[in-house]
């Protein structure tokens, strides 16, 4: 997901606002041509192909879907922003900072670190994946605090009720 993130932005140069990270899965199909064997007439054979799934052995899919709201960014601190307004417009499918569950946090870690190395693979030297992901970092206490104090205001709330 970094890795498709880094190309969405930086070599499409869209913000990806609203697109969709889908897994799925699908058996891997098998097909046994002995399985199987009918008399069709007294001296006549046919060997009949069985497709059959199996389940132990699944491959794993990843499919990005949903462009229609994605706009162009430019390659400077207003293109950055506006990457950084599509990431927390969207449903939360990537990872976020700023989480207090220390798993949230370590997969957080590792997409972040995935997405420079593939921001630097495409663009070389730059600033700007690193700007964007402290530009995230940012935002997420951003919205934290706001989180916080807005629960402090219901809480003083009832407590006068």
């Amino acid at each position: 997901m970094a890795d498709t993130l880094a190309v969405l932005h930086w070599e499409a140069k869209i913000d990806a606002e609203d697109v969709e990270f889908v897994l799925g899965s699908r058996s891997e199909v098998v097909y046994n041509e002995a399985s199987s064997l009918h008399k069709l007439q007294k001296s006549d054979w046919q060997m009949e192909t069985i497709k059959k799934q199996n389940s132990e052995r699944q491959s794993v899919h990843m499919w990005v879907l949903d462009f229609n709201r994605c706009q162009k960014i430019s390659m400077d601190e207003k293109g950055l922003k506006q990457a950084v307004r599509a990431f927390y417009m969207n449903d939360p499918y990537h990872p976020r900072p700023g989480s207090d569950n220390t798993m949230d946090e370590a997969v957080w870690e590792r997409f972040s670190s995935r997405y420079l190395t593939a921001s630097k693979r495409i663009l070389g030297e730059s600033e700007l994946p690193g700007l964007f992901v402290e530009m995230l970092i940012l935002e997420g206490e951003r919205r934290a605090k706001e989180k916080e104090e807005a629960q402090k205001r219901v809480s003083g709330a009832a407590l006068h009720d």
